[in-house]
């Protein structure tokens, strides 16, 4: 019984996001979940581009036109269900049982935003947010979004008013000893990575960092890579098959590469927004080994409820995939 109930889901997520977002078109939207709920947070960004996971948590963090970021997340109504025949009963008796949780920050309400894009965990690496908003904290875990986590990400800090420089006088060189990545928490390819050799750079997502550099880095390899130069004050990247895919590169001293796509900046009406500047944060490659980012956990539980939406309007998550500490002696 419990594999057909009609779990809400992303969409729901996504729709009801919006709704809370009130008046104004969607700019970009991520999958994510809204973090320190209960449980493990990697771990609920491990399992959150799993769909066999029947309960996972799958939140939605939107971009509104109005200057609005909201966040929603599918719940159950009533206190925790006994195992999954209690939520049957439940989702048998119609949507009225799930209501999802509601978050929403103007920019006129965000004080701050830090962002972290890679935050390792037993069960693998994902990119998160802080926002200040209303003299409060919450941070976010990121997936793969609409159109990227990267996209969302640049809309954030363009709402917090923090949108780094982008007018190249900045720039230093880029680095060779390592690659900048960011950990979007995609399925299969949980990392989007920029790898510069001194002449090209070469652009790739990827599951396995430390396997993917050894064959990019070979002498055989054939890896798509994209000529940069100097131009201005500007690193510049010619794509082999679409000018469109080029970038406008900023490398700053603080080990982050900043970069703005040349059909992007051809577009006024994504321009006037902001612009949509993406962010990769340098790792070296002597901190890549076969490890790197990936899951070290030999045990994901099933979840065996959904969140809790609580009289008071917080969120209640299953204790679950927290590591457990390890006996002495």
């Amino acid at each position: 019984m419990a594999d057909k109930i009609d779990i809400p889901s992303y969409g729901r997520a996504k729709s009801d996001a919006c709704i809370a977002a009130g008046k104004g078109r969607l700019r970009s939207a991520c999958a994510a979940v809204i973090l320190d709920r209960g449980g493990d947070n990697g771990y609920w960004m491990g399992i959150l581009p799993h769909p066999q996971f029947q309960y996972r948590r799958c939140g939605a963090l939107v971009f509104a036109e109005n200057d609005v970021v909201a966040y929603a997340e599918p719940c159950t109504l009533k206190p925790k269900p006994a195992g999954a025949l209690g939520l049957a009963i439940r989702a048998a008796r119609g949507t009225r049982s799930f209501r999802s949780f509601t978050w929403t920050a103007t920019a006129a309400e965000i004080h701050d935003i830090s962002v972290k894009p890679i935050v390792h965990s037993p069960y693998g690496a994902y990119a998160e947010v802080a926002i200040v908003a209303r003299g409060q904290e919450v941070r976010f875990g990121l997936s793969q979004g609409e159109v990227s986590a990267s996209t969302c990400i640049s809309r954030l800090r363009t709402l917090a008013r923090q949108s780094p420089p982008f007018d190249g006088f900045a720039s230093i060189e880029p680095r060779t000893d390592g690659v900048y990545v960011l950990a979007a928490a995609g399925l299969l390819t949980p990392f989007d990575v920029l790898y510069f050799d001194g002449t090209d750079v070469a652009v790739f997502a990827t599951g396995k960092l430390h396997a993917t550099l050894n064959h990019i880095r070979s002498a055989e390899s054939t890896y798509p890579r994209e000529a940069y130069r100097k131009e201005g004050d500007w690193y510049v990247s010619e794509h082999h098959s679409d000018p469109g895919l080029g970038k406008y590169i900023v490398v700053l001293p603080d080990d982050r590469v900043l970069f703005q796509y040349k059909s992007d900046r051809e577009d006024s009406a994504i321009m006037e927004s902001g612009g949509i500047t993406h962010e990769r944060q340098f790792v070296p490659f002597d901190a890549i080994d076969e490890n790197w980012g990936v899951a070290s956990a030999t045990s994901w539980p099933q979840p065996d409820w959904m969140p809790v939406l609580l009289t008071s309007g917080e969120i209640e998550a299953p204790n679950i995939g927290s590591p457990r500490a390890r006996a002495k002696g």
